[in-house]
């Protein structure tokens, strides 16, 4: 059976409505009725779990990510002058694929898909952007890093998450309620939600009985955080001042300095940044482009023998990264050819949640969260400093990407400011809350 993909909503004009498959023709040619899909939703929506789910068919499985989609564009309010969330329907996901397939190698990627795909079915070119993001199933590659930090800040309902987190920890049932209530968003996946903040390492699960009760409950910790930035694509810039790369001269150089010149890191540009590197063949573009400055003809290429096809898009994509002042196109004197290279790269960057901990002081002395969740919470804090930042001194090329940022000015008495937010954090642990 072929690989295939389907993107539906429900609402209560029309039912469940396919808006875009692929390969196109998809259904028609594996004989899948609506029927089928009707029932699989239908199990879905009495259920009320969002999220990730498979069903098993005697030729092949079915994937399926189910949310209710929220609009916050012109929300209602109640007679007490309460907002009230608005649902634009419920979006869901299809993914056929053969009994052989093992989901758990994609599971990862597919609700990343889903989250990010369904974010946009509203959006009235919303067919054109499936096919551009879908092309050659791309996203069931595995992710990186770099691609999960992007799903954590192209998603506004992570961004609360986030927010949240570096306040405090929070049980699962808080988090839940908090998002329905402050920001009217529906029942979600928070499981789903949160993967890229565990596989990346960001927090910490661990069931906690808070004081006072005996059933324990799953709390979140964060005990690292992290950024997403452009800086100027050094490999290329250094390579072009010795002059390794003929293709570029001077008006190159002054072309990038004036953009960094001007450059603004805004919560806006981050969100952004995210999007785009959350589309798999805008990033392998990237990538590619970090390394070395192509001749058009010769990139496409090396994108073939790189990744084993060539994406049907290619031209949109480079107009997008162009547009965003990722990459920049040349003409080559003489011979007229096109010229491919880096403007901005984008880079990310793990810090240490210094912030959290008299965050997580207040919050006791404030009667939020208690002692033993405090001392929790500290000690998980301690021991990430202990294990990935603060070693990192002795040896930078352990962990690359994680640092503290230590300059002159943090040093004080002489000991440092890791030696003194690692005695901060000891301090705290002592002495009685």
């Amino acid at each position: 059976m072929t690989t295939g993909i389907l993107v539906g909503q429900w609402d209560d004009a029309v039912g469940l409505k396919v808006h875009a498959e692929y390969p196109n023709g998809f259904r028609k040619s594996n004989n899948i009725q609506d029927s089928q899909l009707l029932n699989i939703f239908n199990e879905r929506i009495v259920h009320d779990v969002s999220g990730f789910a498979v069903y098993d068919q005697e030729t092949r499985q079915i994937a399926t990510y189910y949310t209710p989609l929220v609009t916050n564009d012109d929300l209602d309010e109640d007679e007490e002058g309460e907002r009230k969330e608005k649902l634009a329907g419920h979006g869901i996901v299809f993914l056929f694929l053969d009994k052989e397939k093992k989901i758990d190698a994609i599971n990862e990627q597919f609700i990343e898909f889903s989250i990010f795909i369904l974010k946009l079915i509203n959006n009235n070119d919303f067919p054109e952007l499936f096919f551009n993001i879908i092309d050659n199933f791309s996203f069931l590659e595995p992710l990186t890093d770099e691609q999960r930090v992007a799903a954590l800040y192209n998603s506004e309902a992570r961004g609360f998450i986030l927010q949240k987190l570096a306040e405090r920890p929070c049980s699962r049932g808080e988090l839940e309620v908090w998002l329905k209530e402050e920001y009217n968003i529906a029942a979600m996946d928070l499981q789903g939600l949160l993967v890229p903040f565990v596989k990346m390492g960001l927090i910490k699960q661990s069931y906690e009985a808070p004081r006072g009760k005996k059933r324990k409950e799953l709390y979140y910790f964060l005990v690292k955080d992290v950024y997403l930035f452009r800086i100027p694509p050094k490999k290329i810039i250094d390579a072009m001042k010795r002059g390794k790369i003929e293709h570029l001269d001077n008006g190159y150089y002054e072309e990038v300095r004036d953009f960094f010149i001007e450059y603004e890191l805004t919560p806006g540009e981050i969100n952004k940044l995210g999007i785009l590197l959350a589309i798999p063949n805008l990033y392998k573009i990237v990538t590619l482009l970090r390394e070395e400055v192509y001749e058009m003809d010769d990139f496409r290429i090396d994108f073939l023998e790189q990744f084993n096809y060539m994406p049907s898009n290619f031209a949109y994509l480079l107009k997008l990264l162009e547009k965003s002042d990722i990459v920049k196109i040349y003409k080559k004197s003489g011979t007229g050819k096109k010229i491919l290279v880096l403007k901005s790269d984008i880079q990310y960057q793990f810090f240490f949640p210094e912030y959290l901990v008299d965050n997580i002081r207040k919050a006791w002395r404030d009667n939020v969260i208690d002692k033993g969740i405090a001392l929790k919470h500290l000690t998980l804090l301690r021991d990430e400093y202990l294990e990935n930042f603060m070693k990192l001194n002795g040896n930078g090329k352990d962990k690359p990407r994680l640092s503290l940022d230590v300059s002159p000015d943090d040093l004080g008495d002489g000991t440092g400011r890791q030696t003194n937010i690692l005695k901060k954090m000891e301090t705290l642990l002592k002495v009685p809350f």
